[in-house]
Formats: structure tokens, C-alpha cells, sequence
């Protein structure tokens, strides 16, 4: 299926599609104080979310939604005990949710593990994971055939600020197949299946200790029997942008980026990271990057792309939207779709392969708080929470004929042309630039090809690719 997604990237599609409320699901539900929509999929007739819930006390305990014609049931998940949901994705006959389950012992104090499930017709068996240390936190799930794959992150017991990165895959009876922890730093695999504790702290090639380089993985998919994970790489100071990719048989793919690993600098000094992940037929890795409200990125639906050995080959932005959450990457009515809220609602991103990444605020939505969606290939549903908070979920369908509702426009990247830029030149920008850095962040003039960042006098901040 996703060859043949990917096949018709190069066709025109309702990119800029407006879109119209169906008359179909329509609910809202109230399990708690406060609900925090994760992730969504479409599961046979109908959909199914996983979410945070708070009570009023502030404990987080994680919950499933599932909605359809007639159905609207919320269920707890990790038999109603502290925790937070990490995703959702369809499996066989249902779907695979991953966890995270929280703990205080007086001895150890906060404990986490990661756990895997299967959910409606889905028969995976519940498995718990942890990897280095006894605090596991999962984001992430993906699954392809007989296999799932699930990424997190854990602590090294060496120091308790430094996270590193992880990867599980399990097989259709839940066993665990492979359990790996990404020395970023290296970067190396170490393989948690056999071997647990804290890491060599080996000086960095550039001097050093590289006990304050760390990471996360935030998203998962899979290209053929290999896997890519995205997320953050964290150095003393901030997040990056970092994708990974493992070979099949599960090591660090040594013909991507460095070693395996990709790092971007797309913000220098500031939090920036991938949210969702996915890979192409042709191998080519699309990135949702997120970047942190206190930056100098503007807030809005940014969308990497490297080619399958890890070259940045494109990036797009739509306009910058005030305190958008973009989530969740998927296909659906002849275009990508992203998911996030702002001031005035729940918006969606819309893009084609190397086109516009054009933002628009869903009718009927207006003072939605969050959003996450999914398509089931004719229809797109979206969860969020709406003043009150409640959650909500409706249905929308793409209009081509009807006018596009955007968000207010504001200075943006998206105004950069041309993008990418030939070599030696200057694009035209919106604004006037002040300083050019690499992609390690350093203060560099772009006179060859390559990944350069422009920052205005007033702390617009974009990403362009010279070649």
C-alpha cells in the first residue's frame, strides 16, 4: 500500500482542499479533569485514539477512545493504574497501542516501563519493556506485517539527566525480537536484550565527556524489513533534529548520515525536533519537525525530507501559526496530512511531495485546544479538546471546490523563494536577513551546497537548502 501511496506523490491532489463537517460521528467525552489527545487510527468501521486523561488531583492515567457509527466507548488501559499513553497504530484485525506505566518506590524513587498491546481484533499479548535503567518512558508505535516496532527513550544509570534513545521490535506473538539503546554520542548500539546498566563514558572524538550527549525517539516507520526512528538529539543545551536509520538485520545503517545518524541544528540554541516519521518506496525519509514555542522558528507545520542516505533534499514550512502543536504525519484524499491547534482551533497541514505545506483551520472547529486525526482513506476524523476541557471528536471530508480557510498569514518561511536555492546565490526572503549558520549551528556564509539557516534582526529563524 505505501508503494502505491507513494506512486501517486507526483499527481496533482487536494492539497489546498477545504474541508466539510460530515454528518457521521460527532461525540464528546468526559473521563476526567482533563483530557490530552495522543495519537488516532482508523480501525475497521470506524476510529480509535489513545489519550492522556488528568484527574483533579493531576494524575495522568492513559485511556482509548474508540468511535464508529453508534459506538462511543472510553476504556482505561494499564488496568486504570498511572501512566501515559504513547500511540496507536492499525495491526491485523484491531491495533497495537504502546504505554508507558509510572511508579514511586520510597527506595528508588519514580519508576517507568514501557508496554506493548493489542487492542480489538488484535491479539498481541501485553509485554512490558524496559531497556537501560529502571525509568523507560515509550512514544512511538509503527507496524508492518508480522512485526511492531515501539521508541522511547531511557535513562543511563550513570546520571540520572541523561537519556538516550531506544528501539524495540516484537513479532505477532509479542516476543521480543530485538532491544537496542543508541549511544548517540558514538553514535552505537547497545543491545538491552543482553545487556543493561550504565555505558562507558568514553571521552567524544572532539574532547570531552559524553555523558551530557543524549536523545529521544519520538516517531517510528519502517522501509522493508529496516527501520527509521526520528526524534531529538540533546546536547547540554538543547534539542536537534535526529533520525536514525537500522539495517534489517538491526544495526545502524553505515550508508545513512553519519554512521546511521542524522542531526540538524534547523534552530541554533533552540529546541527543535521530529514529531512523526515516514519512509518512502523510493527510501526517502519525511520528517514532521516540531520547534519550541520560547525559539526563534516560527510555530507551524514544518516538513523535512532527506533521501534514503540521509541528504536533506527538501523543506517546506506553512504559515507560522501561535502556539501550534503540529502531530501526526498520514496519508489521505490525494495529500499528507498533519494535525495541530492554535488560537483559533484545530488545523490541519496539507502538502504533496516537494510542494506547499498549506495550514488551515477546520470549519466547525473553533476554539479547539489540540487535535490529532486520522484518514481511513475517504474520511478524516480528528480528537481534541475543546473548552470546558472535553474531548471531542468529529468528522470532516475534503471539498476541492470550496474556498480554502487559512490562518492569518504572518512573516514565514514559507515566503523564501527560490527553495531549494542554487549555490552562490541569495534567495529572495521576507524579511531582512542579518545571519547565516550551518547545519552544526555555526555562524557560516552559504557559498557551497548544503543546509544553511538564515536568522532576521528580529529572530525569524529558516532553514534553506543550497544545491
Amino acid at each position: 500500500m505505501r508503494a502505491f501511496v507513494w506512486a501517486l506523490l507526483g499527481l496533482s491532489g487536494p492539497a489546498a482542499a477545504q474541508w466539510v463537517a460530515a454528518d457521521a460521528v460527532d461525540f464528546t467525552g468526559d473521563p476526567g479533569w482533563w483530557e490530552e489527545p495522543i495519537e488516532a487510527a482508523a480501525c475497521g468501521a470506524g476510529w480509535a485514539a489513545v489519550w492522556d486523561v488528568y484527574d483533579s488531583a493531576g494524575v495522568r492515567r492513559a485511556w482509548v477512545w474508540e468511535v464508529a457509527e453508534g459506538v462511543n466507548a472510553w476504556a482505561p488501559l494499564l488496568g486504570g493504574e498511572p501512566g501515559a499513553a504513547a500511540g496507536i497504530d492499525v495491526w491485523g484485525d484491531g491495533a497495537v497501542i504502546a504505554t508507558t506505566r509510572y511508579a514511586v518506590s520510597d527506595s528508588t524513587g519514580a519508576t517507568a516501563i514501557g508496554q506493548v498491546q493489542g487492542w480489538g481484533g488484535c491479539a498481541l499479548p501485553e509485554q512490558e519493556l524496559g531497556f537501560l535503567s529502571t525509568y523507560n518512558v515509550l512514544h512511538g508505535v509503527r507496524a508492518s506485517g508480522n512485526q511492531v516496532a515501539v521508541v522511547g527513550m531511557s535513562l543511563d544509570p550513570c546520571c540520572v539527566h541523561r537519556e538516550l534513545p531506544v528501539l524495540a521490535v516484537l513479532n505477532a506473538e509479542g516476543a521480543v525480537v530485538r532491544k537496542v539503546a543508541v549511544d548517540v554520542a558514538g553514535p552505537a548500539l547497545v543491545d538491552t536484550l543482553t545487556a543493561s546498566g550504565p555505558l562507558p563514558q568514553q571521552a567524544r572524538p572532539f574532547g570531552g565527556d559524553r555523558h551530557d550527549d543524549g536523545g529521544v525517539f519520538y516517531a517510528v516507520d519502517w522501509d522493508g524489513e529496516a527501520v527509521v526512528a526520528a526524534g531529538a538529539y540533546a546536547n547540554a543545551l538543547h534539542y536537534e533534529v535526529m533520525v536514525v536509520r537500522f539495517t534489517a538485520e538491526g544495526a545502524l545503517d553505515a550508508a545513512f548520515g553519519e554512521g546511521g545518524m542524522v542531526r540538524l541544528d534547523v534552530d541554533p540554541g533552540n529546541n527543535t525536533w521530529v514529531e512523526s516519521v515516514a519512509v518512502g518506496a523510493d527510501g526517502r525519509v519525511q520528517c514532521l519537525v516540531r520547534a519550541h514555542d520560547a525559539g526563534d522558528l516560527e510555530a507551524a507545520f514544518h516538513v523535512l525530507t532527506l533521501d534514503a542516505a540521509g541528504a536533506v533534499v527538501g523543506w517546506a514550512s506553512s504559515s507560522g501559526a501561535e502556539g501550534l502543536e503540529a502531530k501526526g504525519m498520514a496519508w489521505g484524499a490525494g495529500a499528507w496530512t498533519a494535525w495541530g491547534a492554535d488560537a483559533e482551533g484545530a488545523l490541519v497541514g496539507r502538502w504533496e511531495e516537494g510542494g506547499e505545506v498549506v495550514g488551515q483551520t477546520l470549519p466547525e472547529a473553533a476554539s479547539w485546544q489540540a487535535a490529532r486525526g486520522a484518514w481511513n482513506g475517504e474520511a478524516m476524523a480528528v480528537f481534541g479538546r475543546v473548552e470546558g476541557p472535553v474531548a471531542r471528536v468529529r468528522i470532516w471530508h475534503a471539498d476541492s471546490e470550496a474556498a480554502v480557510n487559512r490562518p492569518p498569514a504572518r512573516s514565514q518561511c514559507g515566503g523564501i523563494h527560490p527553495q531549494p536555492c542554487p549555490a552562490g546565490t541569495l534567495p529572495t526572503v521576507p524579511f531582512p536577513a542579518s545571519a547565516w549558520y550551518d547545519l552544526s549551528g555555526r555562524p557560516t556564509a552559504p557559498t557551497a551546497p548544503g543546509w544553511y539557516v538564515v536568522r532576521s534582526t528580529d529572530g525569524t529563524t529558516c532553514p534553506v537548502i543550497f544545491q
